[in-house]
């Protein structure tokens, strides 16, 4: 079952992130850099750290729901969990969006202290490294699928969505 829960978790953030939207801006952006004026280079790339950046506070609330209903299940299992010390899922959502505005800060900090001469290069490198790991995002989405897929027709699968469905509400319950 904590597998499963693993494999929803990650296809959950998949969904909300759109990793093919940020992947497409990236090689934009490392593209254009190379064909504009040295003005407009800087400020494209504080626009590329800031988009992720942005998305990601915006989608943090969501992102922290699929990850909190998904969380905890081995301690569930356990039957040693404690209520009181699990984080709630607001909780998750402040962390999650302060990571998000942390790691844009820090982008675009280093956007404007990098020379405007190696932006095109930095930015490149940074397109290569998003298409890599949308690559390997692909490959544990595949993965996560065919695990979905299989678990349907294990005999606990029944129990699992019931324990979902109940954090679901329990989240729902909590927001409202």
């Amino acid at each position: 079952m904590v597998r499963l829960a693993e494999a929803e978790r990650l296809l959950g953030g998949v969904r909300v992130l759109m990793p093919r939207l940020h992947l497409a801006l990236s090689t934009v952006v490392a593209i254009t850099v190379w064909f504009v004026a040295d003005t407009a280079v800087r400020w494209l790339a504080v626009a590329d750290a800031l988009v992720v950046a942005l998305v990601g506070v915006a989608v943090a609330r969501t992102l922290s729901r699929d990850a909190w209903v998904y969380s905890w299940l081995d301690e569930v299992e356990d039957d040693e969990a404690d209520a009181a010390t699990r984080p709630s899922a607001k909780a998750y959502a402040w962390v999650l969006a302060g990571s998000f505005a942390a790691a844009g800060a820090i982008g675009v900090s280093v956007v404007l202290l990098v020379p405007v001469s190696w932006l095109p290069y930095l930015l490149t490198v940074a397109a290569l490294f998003a298409l890599w790991s949308g690559w390997r995002q692909e490959r544990e989405v595949g993965a996560a699928r065919l695990l979905r897929e299989r678990a349907v027709t294990e005999p606990w699968y029944a129990e699992y969505r019931t324990l979902i469905e109940e954090r679901r509400r329990e989240v729902t319950g909590a927001a409202g």
